[in-house]
């Protein structure tokens, strides 16, 4: 019985493993490799805004209910206590790394924990 991951290994082996006939610039391998880089790169940019959006919409829920900052860090860390995943813990907020422009800059980001 071959597992998924040996299946893959193989897989990308095969990419990776230099052949004669490509020589000398292994353009097929440089290929596979740059594509699986752009669709790493596509992937976390995509995650990112994602997280900034969950973050927005979490932190307009919680302005609704009208508690402080300080407030929706305590209940958070209480429902994290009580092992609340972060999708059901409404006060849970996700650490996003500001981009370049705002490099320095904390606002908005709480580092307590």
């Amino acid at each position: 019985m071959i597992s998924v991951p040996n299946a893959l290994k193989d897989r990308v082996s095969d990419l990776a493993r230099p052949s004669a006939k490509d020589a000398p610039h292994y353009i097929p391998g440089t290929i596979a490799i740059a594509a699986c880089m752009g669709v790493e790169t596509i992937t976390i940019i995509c995650w990112k805004l994602w997280l900034m959006y969950v973050n927005k919409k979490k932190a307009k829920a919680i302005a609704a209910m009208g508690i402080s900052q300080e407030e929706a860090e305590r209940r958070g860390q209480e429902l994290g206590a009580e092992d609340v995943t972060d999708i059901k813990n409404p006060y849970f907020v996700y650490v996003v790394l500001p981009d370049s422009r705002s490099a320095g800059t904390d606002e908005g980001i709480s580092y307590s924990m």
